[in-house]
């Protein structure tokens, strides 16, 4: 009882704290000291929030008070936004209705806090990330109060500061969604370093998910093309050699002729240009078009990602683009490239055993690797290239 009392106690202070750091931060801003309102709306959100956790454990005002601190000290709004922030889950969490919020705090807030539960609920829901641009454009039209926007803004940015709580499926969801909505529109909305911290979040939890995956898919939106989060996500794939397949979705809804994919394909490949290797396949989620030959590529690349090449079939192949084509040279002395093997998978890797590596270029290993592929295909998955110097005899 005594631990149970401490803890209690323990939270209280903290809550409390919180609060009063809240405040203070306010008071010393250039806005109007409207305390008397705001504490009534910590208190009204305190009592609403009794009893509930945070998955951290934590009591749950602690995340309304965080909102509210970032609206305050990170945006700099003033009472009206910190108070809808305070109450930004009361009407989606609790028994409150808006009417009561209004009656209680003014129809100022209560549209607010209207506005928050609509973006949160109904009206978007579960498809808010795939229907992304969609998304961003009607948040940002939408709403009659652009400071429904940025409170939004502010609980999403606490979320991702917080969000080991979460488990692994709901993290990587989350930082999928914050990388194409949330960052994107606070760039658009001039909030360069919350933009900065959202887009830091989402690529740390972005490659969490990366590294756990054999083959990634990258879904492109026919409407848009590639964005600048795809890129991103691409990258990351890529760097850390992983089985690729760009699948461009909504291919039902773009209107055609006998040139369109051909056009398609060229501005995706320009755009991705270090990863020609990734397979890349039209399909529509929604009417089921190739969606089972989607399937059927990932097996492909999965095997792909995985072959191994015998060290003598290897070296045949190696000979022969050799005597097609020498090794390059400089200032008259040319690479020796005495032999290859592969040392892993996921990715393949060779190892290309030479005289000297100053002597190497980009050029002649992409000529390498093409005539690898040309034989063994290794669709989807990158090869890497390892040289090594061995000294002649």
């Amino acid at each position: 009882m005594e631990d149970s009392a401490k803890k209690q106690l323990d939270e209280e202070k903290m809550v409390n704290d919180a609060f009063q750091h809240l405040i203070n931060t306010y008071l010393a801003s250039r806005h109007r000291k409207k305390v008397e309102i705001i504490t009534k709306a910590f208190n009204f959100a305190k009592q609403a929030h009794k009893g509930v956790r945070r998955l951290s454990g934590e009591p749950y005002i602690m995340h309304p008070l965080a909102v509210a601190q970032i609206v305050c000290s990170e945006i700099g709004l003033g009472s009206t936004s910190i108070c809808a922030a305070l109450l930004h889950d009361v009407v989606e969490d609790t028994d409150y209705t808006v009417e009561d919020v209004s009656n209680i705090f003014g129809p100022k807030i209560a549209q607010i806090v209207d506005g928050l539960t609509k973006i949160s609920g109904g009206i978007f829901g579960d498809k808010a990330s795939a229907q992304a641009e969609s998304f961003k454009k009607l948040l940002l039209t939408m709403s009659d109060d652009i400071r429904v926007i940025l409170i939004k803004i502010s609980d999403r940015l606490h979320n991702m500061r917080t969000l080991g709580s979460q488990p692994p499926n709901k993290q990587y969801k989350i930082a999928g969604e914050t990388l194409y909505i949330y960052a994107p529109l606070a760039n658009r909305l001039g909030l360069n370093k919350i933009k900065e911290e959202l887009e830091r979040y989402s690529v740390i939890r972005t490659v969490t998910a990366v590294e756990r995956a054999d083959v990634v898919v990258v879904v492109i939106d026919a409407t848009e093309g590639v964005t600048e989060q795809d890129a991103k996500i691409a990258g990351i794939a890529h760097e850390r050699g992983k089985g690729m397949i760009i699948a461009v979705n909504k291919w039902d809804l773009v209107e055609k002729d006998n040139t369109t994919m051909k056009k398609f394909t060229e501005k995706i490949r320009e755009k991705l240009s270090y990863m020609p290797y990734a397979e890349l396949i039209f399909l529509s989620a929604k009417t089921g078009q190739r969606l089972p030959k989607l399937f059927e590529m990932i097996d492909a690349v999965i095997e792909n990602c995985a072959l191994r090449v015998q060290t003598g079939v290897l070296n045949e192949i190696l000979t022969e683009a050799m005597a097609m084509k020498q090794p390059p040279s400089d200032k008259g002395k040319r690479l020796r490239i005495y032999y290859i093997t592969q040392v892993s998978v996921k990715p393949p890797t060779f190892v290309m055993f030479i005289n000297e590596k100053k002597l190497t270029h980009f050029s002649y290993t992409r000529y390498i690797e093409n005539q690898i592929r040309t034989t063994f295909g290794f669709r989807g998955t990158p090869i890497h290239f390892i040289y090594r110097e061995r000294k002649e005899k």
